[in-house]
């Protein structure tokens, strides 16, 4: 179970076109790296309770939890974006490979 908290909004000031993300997770932390991770694009008032469609849901790959590789995103739904909420829903919470 994921907590309340763990989700990010980030308010730009002014629209952009976001093409991929890259998530990075501190080596002693990697057990609880983010695996899937739901974005929401301009809903600043998002309930994540509630059954609010996603943009887009991204299932990591341990590279991409460990910040090796980027994440592309679909580029349709990125292209304007003003208010972005990203919202954790499962970690790996197993043993990483190094």
């Amino acid at each position: 179970m994921i907590c309340p908290d763990d989700s990010v909004r980030l308010q730009l000031q002014q629209a952009i076109k976001l093409r991929a993300l890259c998530f990075h997770t501190l080596p002693n932390h990697l057990p609880r790296a983010p695996k899937t991770v739901r974005l929401f694009v301009n809903s600043p008032s998002t309930d994540f309770d509630t059954s609010a469609e996603p943009a887009q849901e991204l299932v990591l790959s341990e590279e991409q939890a460990k910040g090796l590789k980027a994440v592309e995103l679909r580029f349709v739904r990125f292209q304007s974006v003003n208010h972005l909420s990203v919202r954790l829903f499962s970690r790996f919470l197993c043993g990483f490979s190094d």
